[in-house]
């Protein structure tokens, strides 16, 4: 088995096949997410222009996978593991240095390629860009039922904290932040 990761920004086509995938795959409503515009803008938030990210992963030249990174505007404190929101006016928070946080989407593997590891070469791949584009933190929210995806999140340093958006589901959804600098 080969598994070859490429940058997705000229194969949209195959990304809105993985996320159409995905979406039915969750069986959740993403309109909250405001998922639609993403779907018709792509690449949109995920482009390199935006300081983002977008990946498909191959496994023997079949599309098995994908994921996306994108720049948000949350600030994280430290100190007792909450995220700010951009509108605290607390002196304290605005004499802080402008956090660059960055969050991974749509991380998601077709059911006959998991447990060949291409999700976590999907997500180790993200964490280096992020990396490289200094970004300070990378967040991402799952599902509590997805244990293995959890389960990898937390191998690279993933720690649980609160939730940095609105979301109708988040008795269910897992918060996650890792510190990248």
């Amino acid at each position: 088995m080969v598994v070859k990761i490429v940058e997705a920004y000229e194969k949209v086509d195959q990304v809105k096949i993985l996320f159409k995938e995905y979406v039915e795959w969750l069986n959740i409503d993403l309109s909250f997410q405001n998922f639609s515009e993403e779907f018709n803008s792509l690449p949109g938030k995920y482009s390199i222009e935006n300081d983002g990210r977008l990946y498909i992963a191959y496994s023997d030249e079949l599309l098995a996978g994908c994921v996306g990174l994108r720049k948000i505007n949350i600030e994280i404190n430290d100190k007792n593991n909450q995220q700010i929101d951009d509108d605290d006016d607390n002196n304290e928070q605005q004499q802080k240095k402008q956090q660059k946080i960055c969050e991974m989407k749509r991380l998601f593997v077709k059911s006959e390629f998991r447990g060949l590891k291409i999700g976590k070469l999907l997500v180790e791949r993200l964490i280096n860009d992020a990396k490289e584009q200094n970004y300070d933190y990378m967040v991402l929210d799952t599902l509590k039922t997805l244990t293995r995806a959890i389960s990898i999140y937390k191998s690279f340093g993933f720690i649980e904290f609160d939730p940095y958006y609105y979301n109708p589901n988040s008795n269910d959804v897992t918060f996650l932040k890792l510190k990248l600098k």
